[in-house]
């Protein structure tokens, strides 16, 4: 009792309690501190820490549960104003969830009643940090996959390259000839197959595809 009326029990200071009791969430947490390099501030990569480490504990990162565990970090109360409930809450993802994913990525909850502009001016505001928090997330990114614009001149440089050079030199009219580069004697004959190509092009090609052929 406290005052005459009943003590309320905070949930999330119930659950931060019961991992203070961990010594090996307690040793998680002194990692985190010993790796801050700014104990003045809360940044992109505090927040996915403490995320991680909740999660890794089976604790759901809340607001609160997530701003008791910075302010013992930081050693000072903070608001968790980065990921806010309302109108949009960001949501980092799991170890677990990045290992199936196999790239970065960001939750983002949009509540009922949230309008499209109201999620627009939120991403905006929130970009930078969000741009951070999945650079911070150190998952291998995704290459960009290049078009295959020609598939068909492709296969054609691949399969005339299997021919040796006397036959390349047979087929080009010169089969008296000892020496001559074979993507010269590959875009002849691609030439007459009605391809316009450089040496150069061929090169390339066979750079590229020459392994997988």
């Amino acid at each position: 009792m406290r005052g005459g009326k009943p003590f309320k029990t905070n949930k999330a200071e119930e659950i931060w309690y019961k991992l203070l009791l961990s010594d090996d969430f307690k040793e998680d947490l002194s990692e985190i501190e010993k790796s801050l390099k700014s104990k003045h501030e809360e940044t992109p990569e505090l927040l996915l820490r403490v995320n991680f480490l909740l999660n890794k504990h089976n604790a759901t990162p809340t607001t609160d549960l997530r701003n008791l565990c910075i302010a013992n970090v930081l050693s000072r109360d903070v608001e968790d104003k980065t990921l806010s409930d309302f109108p949009v809450r960001l949501q980092t993802p799991s170890e677990e969830e990045l290992k199936i994913e196999k790239r970065a990525f960001l939750k983002l909850w949009v509540y009922d009643g949230v309008s499209r502009e109201e999620i627009i001016d939120y991403v905006k505001k929130n970009w930078r940090t969000m741009k951070k928090i999945i650079e911070i997330q150190d998952i291998r990114k995704v290459k960009r996959i290049r078009p295959i614009l020609d598939k068909r001149k492709i296969e054609e440089v691949l399969k005339y390259n299997m021919l040796s050079t006397k036959d390349l030199l047979k087929q080009v009219g010169f089969p008296d000839e000892k020496t001559q580069y074979r993507e010269i004697l590959i875009m002849r004959m691609m030439e007459e197959s009605g391809y316009s190509i450089t040496p150069e092009a061929i090169k390339g090609i066979l750079a590229r595809y020459k392994k997988n052929a």
